[in-house]
């Protein structure tokens, strides 16, 4: 996805002093070794140094790794700050944002809500971990478009705390992932607890196939919900 790439290139164009760190060598890197380029960067390739954590102002780590690495405890230790990608987006974004998380159908999702919103003649911004990193974009966007983003399970934890500090979030419910089935009958929940609200549910096929039943219940009940079932073909099996 290039998301280490990108934060470099955003850290760089604000002006950060910024050092690129990675256990693997640049002949595995070389791609996006070349896409650094001219910025001015220190890249530390091979191996990690202690002081290019202890010593930081601020770490960002890649989601892949591991919430309790001896890195990143050792940054904390030194009182510095670790984020993520998405945490930096998500505070510099001026659009507003669409984000899907979950377990299966979250590219599905993303890929539909883009050509939705592109069909009624919104400025939608795909990305994430659907393939494409949204920060250098940033430049390019307006308080009126939307950033639809795919966002990895590995990095909910952080993203749900920064969502977690919005106002005006009463109208929005999700599950932070590795559950399947809970979609609809949710979408049912929120239903008769706001019966006067319209209500749509956005679900991967293979929720869908997990609480169909819900959809019987819906109907026998009369509650008026509107069901986005997305198909990615992952559950052939069902």
């Amino acid at each position: 996805q290039g998301g280490g790439v990108e934060v470099a290139r955003f850290l760089a164009s604000r002006g950060a002093r910024v050092t690129v760190t990675d256990l693997r060598p640049a002949g595995q890197l070389a791609e996006s070794v070349e896409r650094l380029e001219g910025l001015g960067l220190e890249l530390v390739l091979g191996r990690h140094r202690e002081q290019d954590f202890g010593g930081a102002d601020l770490v960002v780590a890649n989601p892949a790794v591991p919430p309790k690495s001896a890195w990143l405890a050792s940054a904390r230790a030194a009182g510095v700050r670790v984020t993520s990608e998405m945490e930096l987006f998500l505070a510099a974004c001026p659009a507003r944002i669409a984000l899907v998380t979950g377990t299966q159908g979250k590219s599905s999702t993303c890929s539909l809500l883009a050509g939705l919103l592109a069909a009624a003649g919104m400025r939608a911004h795909l990305g994430g971990n659907i393939g494409r990193s949204l920060l250098g974009a940033l430049s390019g966007m307006a308080p009126d478009d939307v950033a639809v983003v795919e966002e990895a399970v590995t990095t909910t934890n952080t993203t749900f705390q920064r969502l977690g500090a919005l106002k005006n979030t009463d109208g929005y419910f999700a599950h932070r992932g590795w559950a399947l089935g809970w979609g609809l009958g949710c979408a049912l929940g929120v239903k008769l607890a706001w019966p006067r609200r319209p209500v749509l549910a956005l679900v991967g096929e293979g929720a869908a196939m997990y609480g169909i039943q819900a959809l019987w219940s819906a109907a026998h009940h009369g509650l008026n919900v509107t069901f986005v079932i997305c198909n990615n073909a992952q559950y052939q099996i069902l």
